[in-house]
């Protein structure tokens, strides 16, 4: 496999085929893809070698919590998506419920997935749930309709209020909320 940055990394073909039934499909079908030897994919070549460590351990190591880690997890996210490997979308999705993502993320998030994903619907729970306005005091992104013509964020926290106005006061913990179900991401 090949990165957008010309790094490259070595995964054995039946190793691809048994996580992901895209690999499957294209490296056993009647496809071009089935004599290829190389294939270029959508991540940098950090995230590459990342998703090389997981596919071979099932870890991803000490992912940070920080800005690098969140655009690694959300990479290997959508490259999950597209490819069809459930379980590094879910191992990443576990990890995603450590962190706050920043706008920029969630930007990207939102134009890359749909809305009835399990990331989207994490990442709208996660706001929902934990959000405050003094998280945008440093953050002008969200005003800046220079970098979001599409009001994608405006429209995103139109539905955090949304869900912020239904949602219950805060009790001791997330998950001793009265009367509150666990989000539908969960399922």
């Amino acid at each position: 496999m090949a990165a957008r940055a010309a790094n490259a990394v070595s995964i054995h073909r039946k190793l691809l085929c048994l996580f992901s039934s895209y690999y499957a499909a294209a490296l056993n079908g009647n496809f071009l893809e089935a004599n290829k030897d190389r294939f270029e994919v959508d991540l940098s070549g950090e995230h590459l070698r990342a998703f090389a460590v997981w596919i071979y351990t099932g870890s991803l190591g000490r992912m940070s919590d920080d800005y690098d880690g969140m655009c690694c997890l959300t990479s290997l996210y959508l490259f999950a998506d597209q490819v069809n490997i459930l379980a590094l979308r879910r191992r990443t999705i576990s990890l995603f419920a450590k962190s706050f993502p920043t706008y920029d993320l969630v930007k990207i998030i939102l134009m890359n997935v749909t809305p009835g994903s399990p990331l989207h619907r994490h990442v709208l729970d996660r706001y929902i749930l934990h959000w405050t306005p003094s998280e945008d005091e440093d953050d002008p992104f969200l005003l800046d309709s220079k970098r979001d013509p599409d009001h994608i964020l405006a429209n995103f926290m139109y539905q955090v209020m949304k869900g912020l106005a239904v949602r219950q006061p805060k009790a001791r913990s997330c998950g001793q909320r009265k009367g509150l179900k666990p989000p539908a991401w969960l399922d």
